[in-house]
């Protein structure tokens, strides 16, 4: 069965820190920033298992347009992200994010801008939460008020000067989407050869 109809909605961030969304308006993909207001992305697909590369991928629109994506493949290039391939095609060519907001299906090689990080639902779920001071507090290891969580370039993150990769810290971050209101965790951050303890409280 095809890994394109089953399992659960997974969505795609790009090397400039951005997912991949719906214009509705043009009926076409375009990249934005995660944002504390920001909806669901528009575009996503299914998947059993994202890491089970290679697999099938149908891109889905939150809202019912006609013209329809291309089928894909996704095809593994590096420990961690996805790189996604047309389907059937002679010629290789790949989906790709163009810094400042656009993408289209006109690469035939894999580099930085055809690369994705695929979200799951708990983990954009937990970036939403991080990005909202109004519903969880982070503080570091003395105690102090961190700021909230920005997407930033190449999968990483930063929460004040700290910055660390998304892909190293998947597992702990996907927990805060689950974290009850009142409830703490503390997680343990690595950024270049240092750890940062930092603990997060669901308001």
């Amino acid at each position: 069965m095809s890994h394109s109809m089953t399992g659960s909605r997974h969505w795609l961030l790009d090397v400039f820190g951005e997912v991949l969304d719906l214009d509705p308006f043009r009926d076409d993909i375009y990249c934005r920033k995660l944002s504390a207001a920001a909806h669901y992305p528009g575009i996503f697909f299914f998947t059993e298992d994202s890491r089970a590369v290679p697999y099938d991928v149908d891109l889905r629109k939150a809202i019912s347009l006609p013209a329809p994506f291309p089928p894909l493949r996704a095809v593994s290039d590096e420990a961690g992200l996805i790189s996604l391939e047309i389907r059937d095609e002679e010629s290789p060519c790949y989906l790709r994010s163009i810094q400042n907001g656009g993408a289209d299906f006109q690469a035939n090689a894999i580099n930085a801008w055809e690369r994705f990080y695929v979200l799951s639902e708990r983990m954009l779920h937990a970036l939403l939460i991080l990005a909202q001071p109004q519903l969880l507090s982070i503080a570091n290891a003395m105690g102090e008020a961190q700021p909230p969580l920005q997407v930033e370039w190449n999968y990483c993150a930063s929460i004040g000067g700290l910055v660390f990769s998304l892909r190293d810290h998947t597992e702990a971050l996907e927990d805060i989407a689950s974290l009850p209101p009142g409830a703490s965790t503390t997680i343990d951050i690595r950024s270049g050869d240092q750890t940062h303890t930092l603990t997060f409280t669901r308001r």
